[in-house]
């Protein structure tokens, strides 16, 4: 179960679980009794019911990066491809393609996946972290990690702060 949220964002909440119940069952196949060819097989059957949903709150939910294909897609990309353990920081190495990160100019926006892609830039409310220097960046801290999240993300963002809707990706915390 998911969807596509505003401004495209993907949003990831768990499935149901189906367990299997009941006692398998036996069942002879083969020759009729008496016979001399064949062998009987004993098959078992199991049914499986759903237990159980998971409440639909938003501490439930990951926000992922909705990656956009066809003639949608800008020129301007960026991508997270390792994220290390310097000291206190994380240590983020990044691609990015079609620009020179700069400030004042384009830049990247840096932002856990506990925060929907649409506030990671203005309007929004974040946070978010700025980064406009080469590859790796290391301005984000350990401590600054919220307990649910679980991969940091990145987008293309402009001068006046706004961000360019899928031109990242999230890559796995460490």
């Amino acid at each position: 179960p998911g969807g596509v949220g505003m401004a495209g964002e993907v949003i990831v909440q768990a499935a149901p679980t189906a367990t299997p119940t009941g006692t398998p069952t036996a069942t002879t196949t083969g020759t009729p009794p008496g016979s001399t060819t064949g062998t009987p097989t004993a098959t078992p059957t199991v049914t499986p019911t759903t237990t159980g949903t998971p409440p639909s709150s938003a501490a439930n939910k990951l926000y992922l990066p909705y990656i956009q294909q066809g003639n949608q897609v800008t020129a301007l990309r960026v991508t997270i491809t390792d994220i290390g353990i310097a000291g206190e920081n994380y240590a983020i190495a990044f691609q990015a393609s079609g620009f020179t990160p700069a400030f004042p100019g384009t830049h990247m926006h840096f932002y856990f996946n506990t925060t929907p892609a649409t506030e990671a830039g203005l309007p929004g409310s974040g946070p978010w972290w700025l980064n406009g220097t080469p590859s790796p960046f290391s301005g984000i801290k350990r401590s600054d990690r919220p307990r649910a999240a679980t991969q940091l993300c990145v987008l293309v963002a402009n001068n006046d702060h706004t961000v360019q809707q899928g031109t990242g990706n999230c890559y796995p915390l460490p």
